[in-house]
């Protein structure tokens, strides 16, 4: 058996992101993970500005892909909103080119990566015993980032409270691929959204999203649907990539100090379906809160430094369970001006859900000095002929 003082199995954004700052700081964390490429899930690759702002100020050298100053948010067939931004309103990236360039960046900081399936996972006080294809390990420290259907989160008896699904398709090539991000829901989707991602260079992928299972129908069949009625291509002949999200943060025994990150421990948005972010902030958190409180404390000093957000998922919750629930009354409040002004303005300085909503008048204030929303329009109040040429329009602004 192969001891090692820190081990993290997973290595997406939140694991390889934990490991480079341990490297940084001098430990010699092992990784684990279980696919040479750890590319294929359903991710859209939305980089919004407060993930773009977090890799900037942690010091990853990261691909981030083509900005997009213009947004869709649609609540079919009630509401049709485009924003069009002075700041980028999201960045487009594939999200093996995101995957690729923190690889490499791991590399430069010397993290130690290997091929192995985590089978089984023990917690031998005070410590851990992995069971893996290639062999077995022992450590004094486990991180779990090892993805919505954690192994390790469920070796330990850890849940999620929810679940989401989503599905998608990559690479599709059409002249109906637009030139902005669009997100569509409504009746699109029973509890969720469909989305359109341009890459900025004639491709785009496409998918849906939803909390729970469909009422109605399959994953697949909607994508099918949603694919062809948005960019008039089948998506039946394509490559579909599908998987499970989770949400509502874990539930992990207390007696148990194993930190369970992104993905693995419930960190998605449910009402954006934004992960990226949540990946590195807690691959962030867990790298100094190993460094300040060992093996003994780290479980504690990670749950602090994530208390902020767990705060957040709590109201983001009851804000999901009402947009999903009345589609048209959220869409039309995104047109009105004291909404969509503070909520834009907080959204591009990288505010979250609790922020905007503690402080919409300083927000809105402040997007009346300092504007970052350049122009609002109601596409369904429009003559098609002007509806038509915004579909045209240069995303240049």
């Amino acid at each position: 058996m192969e001891k090692r003082r820190i081990i993290i199995v997973g290595a997406g954004p939140a694991g390889l992101a934990c490991a480079i700052f341990l490297r940084r700081a001098g430990e010699n964390p092992l990784v684990l993970e279980k696919s040479a490429t750890p590319d294929s899930k359903p991710c859209g690759g939305g980089l919004t500005p407060r993930a773009v702002r977090r890799i900037k100020k942690v010091g990853l050298n990261l691909f981030i892909g083509q900005p997009f100053h213009q947004v869709e948010c649609n609540a079919e067939p009630w509401h049709y909103n485009l924003f069009t931004t002075r700041l980028p309103a999201l960045h487009i990236v594939r999200r093996a080119d995101l995957n690729r360039s923190l690889r490499e960046e791991a590399e430069r900081a010397g993290v130690e990566v290997r091929r192995a399936r985590v089978l089984r996972v023990r917690h031998d006080a005070p410590g851990f015993s992995l069971q893996t294809d290639t062999g077995d390990f022992a450590c004094e420290i486990l991180a779990a980032a090892d993805g919505a259907a954690s192994r390790v989160r469920r070796s330990l008896s850890g849940s999620v409270p929810r679940l989401a699904y989503a599905a998608m398709v990559d690479e599709v090539r059409t002249d109906r691929v637009p030139d902005r991000v669009i997100f569509d829901g409504g009746q699109v989707m029973p509890a969720g959204y469909g989305w359109v991602f341009p890459y900025g260079d004639g491709a785009t992928n496409a998918g849906v999203f939803n909390l729970g299972t469909p009422a109605t129908g399959t994953m697949r069949g909607l994508l099918d649907r949603y694919v062809q009625a948005r960019l008039s291509t089948d998506s039946r002949g394509r490559r579909v990539t599908g998987g499970i999200g989770v949400w509502g943060v874990y539930r992990l025994p207390t007696r148990v100090p194993a930190l369970l990150l992104g993905d693995a421990g419930g960190f998605l948005d449910p009402l954006t379906g934004e992960g990226i972010y949540q990946a590195l902030f807690t691959g962030r958190a867990a790298a100094e809160s190993i460094l300040a409180g060992g093996p003994a404390g780290a479980r504690a000093a990670y749950e602090r430094r994530t208390a902020l957000l767990r705060a957040n998922y709590r109201l983001i919750a009851k804000l999901t369970d009402w947009a999903y629930r009345h589609p048209r009354e959220g869409g039309r409040l995104l047109g009105l001006p004291f909404v969509h002004y503070p909520l834009t303005e907080a959204l591009l300085r990288g505010m979250n859900t609790s922020m905007i909503a503690l402080g919409a008048p300083a927000w809105l204030l402040l997007s009346l000095a300092r504007p970052v929303l350049l122009g609002h329009d109601h596409l369904s109040r429009m003559p098609p002929e002007r509806a038509e040429a915004l579909y045209k329009k240069s995303k240049k602004v």
